[in-house]
């Protein structure tokens, strides 16, 4: 990983490229100036002119202007524009291969890869998330489906269905519905579908039964999303949802695996 001051290879090929052209430009710049200097000199003393007049001065000054000149063409101010556009290209080109790169400066280091370093699960993921543990109220995490009753089963459900942002879309397949979305919340419908709850009808009947009061998304600092739905004219139901260690130091009861409330202690 780059840091913010540290430069990128191709960056440094282009400082030394344009030195280089640079180091050319001044010696073919000096070099012009001299030669029309020196024909300057041999056609005023051939022809017996005045050296120092008006006539003179001027042509020096031509003749500046052409090296002046020289140098400004020759700097590359256009090549660092040409290389951005043409890695924005090829990320888009890698994006039809469902490789997205975010940032361009790993995009020219990407062909030069030796190593390659992953996530803390040591695995390169697909996206696709799934619930595999479940920890009802004291009980261990523990299988993937644990026994969990009607009621408390309705209670989890209404809670991922009014603090979710994915959708149902139909699949070409078999014309069946399947969730889409940010991963974690795919993986949270799916979960809903393995039970057996028609996730779309939930999904249609939140935006008919409730109103939309306010909605805080998730973000990296805060850690938890928030929605706040009307359910009659008295009541607002608030749904917290994110990282346990944000939101568990929030709650002050806990429902065990009957659904009942009980005082909740962060030990």
């Amino acid at each position: 990983m780059l840091l913010e001051d540290e430069k990128t290879p191709l960056q440094l090929k282009l400082e030394k490229l344009a030195d280089t052209i640079g180091a050319f430009a001044k010696i073919g710049a000096f070099s012009i100036f001299c030669v029309l200097s020196f024909y300057w000199l041999v056609k005023t003393l051939v022809k017996g002119d005045t050296l120092v007049s008006q006539d003179s001065l001027m042509l020096i000054l031509v003749n500046l202007e052409i090296c002046v000149a020289i140098l400004i063409v020759s700097v590359p101010e256009g090549l660092p524009l040409a290389i951005s556009i043409a890695m924005a290209f090829s990320s888009d080109k890698l994006q039809d291969d469902h490789l997205l790169i975010k940032n361009l400066d790993s995009l020219e280091t990407s062909g030069m890869l030796l190593d390659v370093m992953t996530g803390k699960t040591a695995t390169l993921t697909e996206g696709k998330l799934e619930v595999t543990k479940l920890r009802v109220g004291d009980q261990a995490e523990g299988a993937v489906q644990p026994q969990i009753n009607f009621k408390l089963m309705s209670t989890l459900e209404e809670l991922i269905i009014l603090n979710t942002d994915a959708r149902m879309e139909i699949c070409d397949e078999d014309c069946s519905y399947v969730p889409r979305g940010a991963p974690i919340e795919v993986g949270m419908l799916n979960f809903l579908v393995s039970n057996g709850v028609p996730v779309q009808d939930r999904l249609v009947g939140r935006e008919r039964r409730y109103e939309l009061c306010t909605m805080i998304p998730f973000s990296p600092y805060r850690r938890r999303s928030v929605v706040a739905y009307r359910t009659d004219e008295q009541t607002v139901r608030v749904v917290v949802k994110g990282a346990p260690e944000d939101v568990v130091p929030l709650c002050t009861e806990k429902l065990d695996g009957n659904c009942d409330k009980d005082n909740f202690s962060n030990d």
